[in-house]
Order: C-alpha cells, then structure tokens, then sequence
C-alpha cells in the first residue's frame, strides 16, 4: 500500500515499516505530499470534492444535450438532423448544463482554497500571498492552471461584466436597428461628439420628399442638407416641413420635371426604327458646326469625356460632306443604313449627344436651348437603341451616356443623370475599364483609362453631394497621364483625376467607417497631399497670370472651384466642433470658411469671364451648397468679404434669372416629323427659386 493510502485511511505503521518508507523515498526525488497531509485534512469535505471534480478529464460528448436527454441517435452536427426536424435546432448544444454548475462551483471555491491555503501558512485572512506550498495543492494532473488572488480575481470579474454589459448594448441596438426603431446609443463612438445637436440619426440621414412622385429622395448624414437641417436648431416637425417645402430644388438636387427623357419622337411602334426621321433632325452645316464649337470650348474644357476631340471634329466634317454630296439618306442601301452618311451608328449616337451639350452652351433662348438640347437628346438615345448598347456596350455606347447625363443635369434633372450614371458604370466594369490589361495597345489603354476617370467625376460628385456610396472607389485604373507629363506641367484633365482619385479614397474612407469622423491627422495628409496635386499642375492652372487663351483660364477656375469644395468638405467636421477650443480644430474652421469663400469666389469668377461656362450643373451647385452653409453658420455678419461674395452670387444668379427669362420670346422648334415632348409636370423656373 502506497503512502497516499496510509495517509487517507489514516493507518497506524510499525517503526521499522516507517523507516523502510524512508529510506525508500530517499532514492527518488522528495514528495511533496507527506507536508500537507494534515492541511488536506482540514479542509471541509465541500472544498475536497470541487477540487477533485476540476481534476476530472473532460470528455468529449457523443450527442448534443436533447438528443443525450432523450436517448436517441445523434449526428454530431451542428445543429444535429433529429433537433431540426423535431423543431427545436436553437436548443442544440454539446455543452452541458451541469458542466456549467461544476465550472461556476469550482470558481466560487477557489478564491476560498487561496484564502485558507493562506491562513494556514500563518498569514492574515484574504492575504493576496501564495506559498510554494499552495502551488503545489494544485500541481498535480492540472498543467497551465495558475492559482490567482482574490483581488485579481475580483477585477477580472469586473472588467468581464462590463464587457458584457457593452456587447448586451451592441446586441440590442443593433436588433433595434434591423426593426427599423430608433435607438439612441449608450456606447461612445468618435462620431458622437457634436452629434447631439443632428435632427435626423446618423445611421438614417434624410428622406426628402420628391416633389415629382410619390417616392423619397436620400441624403445621407455627412450632405450638406444633413449639416444644413441639423445646425438650424429646429424641430423634428419643423425640418421635416423644410423638406416638404421645396429645399432640394434650391440646392440644385432635384429633378426639374418628370417628364421621360428618351421619349421616341418619330414613331409609336417600338420594335421599328425611322432612321431617315431621326438623322432629318441634324441641324445645318452652320448651326451644327456652331453648336459642336462650343461643345469644345466650354462643355468638353469643363468636363472633357472625348478623348480625341481632333479626331471627332474630322469626323463631323466628313460626315457633313457626305451630307451635301449625296443630298440625303439612300433608304434603298442597306450598308447606308447602318452607315449613315458614311458615319457608323454609334458616332452619330455620340454627335447628337455633344449637339445637346453644345446647344447648352450656346446664346439662343434658354427655353429653346432647353428644348433643343431634349430633342437631341432622344436622337442621340434612339442611335444607342439601334446599336443594341445594353447587350453589346461599347467605348462609344459610354462616352455618349456620360454626356447625356451631364446634359441631364444641366437641365436641373440631377436625379435622371445619377440613375443613368449607375447603368453607365456598369457598362464600365463589364468592359474591364477598372484594370489595367496589356492586351490593348498603348493609345487605346490611355482612352480606356481617360473614359474611366470622366465616369468617375461624376460618380465622386454624386457621392458627395448625397452622401451615397460610390461604385469606383475600391478599383482605380492608373491616372491617364500624357506621354510628355511631368510635375509642375501637369494638364487639366490629369490634375482633375488626382484630384477625383483623393475624393474617392475619401470616399471609401467614409464607406468603410460610415458613422466614425476623421481625426486631425487624417484630414491634414489629405488636405497635404491635394496641396501636392496642385503644385504640379501646369502654371496656367495655379497662375492667372500664365493664363494665355479663353480655355486656360475656364480650366483655372473650374479646378479652383472643385479643389475648394473638396478642400472644405474635408473641413467641414470643424463646424460641428465650432464650440471647441482646441486650436487645431479652432484653425480648421477657419480654413474650411475660407475654402466654401474660395469656392464662391471662383464661381462668380467663372461666369463673369464666360457666363456660358457659368452654366455648368456640379460648379453652381457647388457654389450654391457652400453659400447655405456659409449663410447658415452665420459668417456673413462677422465677415464683411463673405457678405459681399454671398450677395454677388445671389446677383449673378438673379441676373441668369431676368436675362434669360426675357429671351424666351421665340417659340420652341420642332424637329421635322417630329412630335413635341410632352410635359409630365409643369416647369419650375430654377432661377427664379435659387434666386429667392
């Protein structure tokens, strides 16, 4: 019988036996054991029997617990064939619930083995102290297993039950959430300071109503309908009125009229086209080659979707020789048909679209350009129809879209052109314009790249204006630099997609932490690196004085303006945190007041040089967001230089306002065999409403 036995059943031995035991223990390593023989003894039989069952090896279950319970076959899986089909699968564990009690038992005890091991060592009652000896108690058979004080012990608790407490909160917000209620949190985020005052939940942002339909119109938290609705300090009731009052239109971000942009002109059977009615609606050789001259000059220097404008403009002028050679379309030809004027389907498609854009920019009449500019567009739609864009899209098939859309939005009709854009860039990324492949040759990989980037500008634009997410933020082709680019000397287009990649990875930024705000630091190294792109652009695009023809100084101010609206919406959390004293936000807001200023000023620059280029949809919009921002936060009665920017853009657009709605005298065309768009709704005056 071992020495474990003697001192368990507590057995009286002979000398010479306990002599034998010692000399025998003397040949092995000393055994702890015989010390604490009387400690073991003491303990109460309760303690005994826990410790012993935190010894036991943990067996691996065969079932889970209800199929254990009743007796019968499990599977092992999780949940297991027999719970689900006895419809109780969320009851399916292989814990057990006595495993349970035994572990919760074994940690009530141990803080009292620690506190008696302590006390019987000679040390104070709860003493955090533990002797070799008590280690050794638990030593045997439970390797990585430390005994601990009771003071730990306590904290630890502590800190677990907050623990639980936090995911019990998160756990029940976002239950809430997913049920549609509205649930204020209790747990800090970095976006909760300066929310306090936000009308509307930053989770949800803002439905607006659409004055056109039945629907909403969605903005999101971090628009500046969102900042504009929650610094007012109104009502819940009293923004909500706001809304149904008619404010998107102001701010440049509703449709116009609901009438159907595409609307066939020519006929009422769908399945047939009237070529020979559509190509009739070509203007003449002056007024086309009119209307195509100031696409180039103002519209494609705005916002340039054509790659090689040289190319398209010879083009235009073969197809307007064949015109005048063979006096007409041959009807009889079946190759004229699909070549009009000797000119394939989708660049007539792509000419109708930059007539629209050019009419646009032109001097007649604003309701006649309006008017004009519709009918183009439906040709232009009505060629798309025929090349079967949708099933085989094409490079041609987009730049048109993307130049539609802009013609959309020029029309006040921001929301048709956002969701014409969602199809155009799904055209994009079925053609592979996102990546980069060798298997083009260089000159068409830089178109590629350059119809990329012209998506993008609009895409980044919407993003910011409604605070959607963007489609193009997480897959960049490279930016289409031109051969002979350096630093310094970097051209228009090429700073503009720098600057739309930094608004993009903003944007993604935003997209991966939808309700967090950017610290500091990070809005430094973007406002950094913008400064970068602008010190690379060529000298005429940082310089008016470099500034030699019309078009430098269109592609100066349009890239100040955007680069300031860029550079105060990185700004623009220092406005909320308006109350703090914190100097480097203190400066932000500063600079973010100045960057809304610079973005005015350019604007009104713009339409002073060329009142035609003044026209341009994202630069008045810009300009009229960060006039209500300014006017909202009050600057204007600190700052007699914003007083004086705010009323020269109420001036300028006052004046489009009076100018163009005197020249609306001249009935409105009607191309040959055409017949007229039907209105859906009666027209808004957008002048008049941005005016007042």
């Amino acid at each position: 019988m071992g020495p474990m036995c003697l001192l368990l059943n507590d057995k009286t031995l002979p000398a010479d036996s306990v002599m034998s035991l010692q000399l025998n223990t003397r040949a092995v390593a000393p055994s702890p054991i015989p010390s604490f023989s009387n400690r073991i003894s003491e303990l109460p039989q309760a303690q005994v029997d826990a410790i012993i069952r935190t010894k036991r090896k943990a067996r691996e279950p065969k079932a889970c617990y209800p199929c254990h319970t009743r007796k019968v076959k499990c599977d092992r899986n999780l949940p297991c064939d027999g719970c689900v089909k006895r419809d109780h699968a969320d009851l399916c564990s292989y814990e057990r619930p006595s495993k349970k009690r035994q572990i919760a038992t074994a940690h009530a005890f141990a803080p009292a083995v620690v506190t008696s091991s302590a006390t019987c060592n000679g040390g104070p009652a709860g003493s955090p102290r533990i002797s070799p000896t008590d280690l050794q108690i638990s030593a045997p058979g439970t390797t990585g297993k430390v005994m601990i004080p009771k003071e730990e012990w306590d904290t630890v608790c502590a800190k677990l039950k907050e623990m639980e407490n936090m995911i019990s909160a998160l756990r029940m917000g976002l239950e809430q959430t997913e049920s549609g209620q509205a649930v204020p949190s209790t747990i800090p985020s970095a976006s909760s300071a300066g929310r306090s005052g936000d009308t509307f939940p930053d989770r949800e942002g803002i439905h607006a109503s659409n004055e056109l339909g039945n629907g909403t119109v969605h903005l999101g938290s971090r628009s500046v309908l969102a900042y504009l609705l929650g610094r007012s300090g109104s009502s819940q009731e009293a923004s909500q009125a706001l809304l149904e009052g008619g404010i998107l239109p102001k701010l440049g971000l509703d449709n116009e009229s609901a009438t159907y942009p595409f609307v066939d002109l020519w006929s009422t059977d769908t399945s047939t086209f009237d070529l020979g009615a559509v190509c009739a609606v070509l203007p003449d050789d002056d007024q086309c080659k009119m209307f195509i001259g100031r696409y180039c000059d103002i519209s494609a220097t705005i916002y340039p979707v054509i790659p090689d404008i040289e190319e398209f403009q010879k083009n235009l002028s073969t197809l307007l020789q064949n015109r005048a050679l063979w006096g007409g379309l041959q009807p009889e030809s079946s190759e004229v048909t699909d070549r009009p004027y000797g000119m394939s389907l989708a660049f007539v498609g792509l000419l109708f679209a930059a007539l629209a854009a050019g009419c646009q920019s032109s001097d007649l009449p604003s309701k006649e350009r309006e008017l004009t500019s519709q009918v183009y567009v439906c040709c232009s739609y009505q060629f798309l129809r025929m090349t079967n864009f949708l099933s085989q899209p094409t490079l041609e098939a987009i730049q048109t879209l993307l130049i539609i859309g802009n013609v959309l939005s020029y029309n006040m009709n921001p929301g048709v052109s956002y969701v014409l854009l969602g199809m155009t860039l799904r055209m994009g990324l079925a053609l592979g314009l996102h990546v980069e492949s060798n298997r083009f040759p260089t000159a068409e990989r830089y178109i590629r790249r350059r119809i990329w980037w012209s998506m993008a500008w609009q895409d980044s634009h919407f993003s910011l204006s409604y605070d959607r997410p963007s489609t193009m933020a997480f897959s960049q082709p490279d930016i289409p630099y031109h051969v002979t680019s350096q630093p310094g000397h970097r051209l228009y287009f090429e700073t503009l997609s720098r600057i739309i990649s930094l608004t993009l990875e903003i944007l993604k930024g935003r997209m991966l932490s939808p309700h967090s705000q950017m610290g500091i630091p990070v809005i430094q190294a973007y406002r950094d690196e913008l400064q970068k792109i602008m010190s690379d652009a060529a000298p005429h695009l940082r310089d008016p004085a470099h500034c030699l023809t019309p078009f430098d100084h269109i592609e100066r101010l349009a890239l100040k303006l955007h680069s300031s609206y860029v550079t105060s919406e990185l700004c623009r959390p220092s406005l909320k945190n308006s109350e703090s004293k914190d100097p480097s936000w203190v400066n932000m807001r500063k600079d973010c007041i100045a960057a809304l200023a610079r973005t005015i000023e350019a604007y009104t620059e713009l339409y002073s040089f060329n009142s035609q280029a003044g026209r341009t949809w994202i630069g008045l919009q810009r300009a009229i967001s960060s006039a209500f921002l300014l006017a909202v936060i009050g600057e204007s009665k600190n700052d007699a230089h914003i007083l004086q920017l705010l009323r020269r853009l109420e001036s300028v657009i006052a004046e489009r306002a009076t100018s163009e709605g005197g020249l609306n005298a001249s009935p409105p065309p009607t191309p040959p065999q055409a017949q007229p768009v039907p209105p859906a709704s009666p027209p808004r005056d957008r002048h008049t409403a941005l005016s007042k």
